[in-house]
């Protein structure tokens, strides 16, 4: 349970951090993209409640209820964050920016399918307040590990030495929060 904030959170830290440098990289305006990001996150207001009401209908077999869903966003955010990453760099500025709304909107989305049901299944893992208080208190420091390696990584792979660009720096670690998140 640990291990996947972990990965989420390597994921989330590098969006959140590193993505307006590497659209500036790829000749996208900082409004241009920032009007972009405006619109993503209204829609991700109206797509929480969407997602919200879909987790709530929905009825695996398998009878559990929020773990398919957890499972299905170990693979799909990672691809969603390539994709983000990996604007074709001979497309116009206005083809990059559509490249760029397009990967940014399935990758709120994917990260909506796996943020709502893992923190909902602390509700399945026990009844006891004490219990989740204690294991969300756990949570954070996982959350923060993530963090921590999305800086470190992201930091040493651009540098001067090593000279990697976000696309690289994307896939190592979108491969590192694969495997950390893939125990849940």
């Amino acid at each position: 349970y640990y291990s996947y904030f972990a990965g989420q959170n390597m994921i989330y830290n590098l969006v959140s951090t590193y993505l307006v440098t590497y659209l500036m990289f790829q000749g996208i305006t900082p409004a241009k993209s920032a009007t972009v990001m405006l619109i993503v996150k209204i829609w991700d207001a109206v797509n929480d409640t969407l997602f919200g009401i879909i987790f709530d209908k929905v009825r695996f077999k398998s009878g559990k209820k929020y773990l398919p869903w957890i499972k299905a966003s170990t693979i799909i955010i990672p691809i969603c964050t390539v994709l983000i990453f990996f604007i074709p760099s001979a497309f116009a500025e206005n083809a990059k920016l559509a490249w760029f709304a397009v990967a940014y909107i399935l990758w709120d989305a994917a990260y909506t399918l796996c943020d709502v049901p893992i923190f909902a299944i602390i509700t399945s893992m026990t009844n006891s307040l004490d219990e989740r208080n204690t294991v969300i208190s756990y949570k954070s420091i996982w959350t923060y590990i993530g963090v921590g390696i999305t800086t470190v990584v992201a930091t040493v792979l651009v540098s001067e030495n090593i000279g990697a660009s976000y696309s690289v720096v994307a896939v190592v670690l979108c491969l590192m929060a694969f495997a950390t998140m893939q125990p849940a």
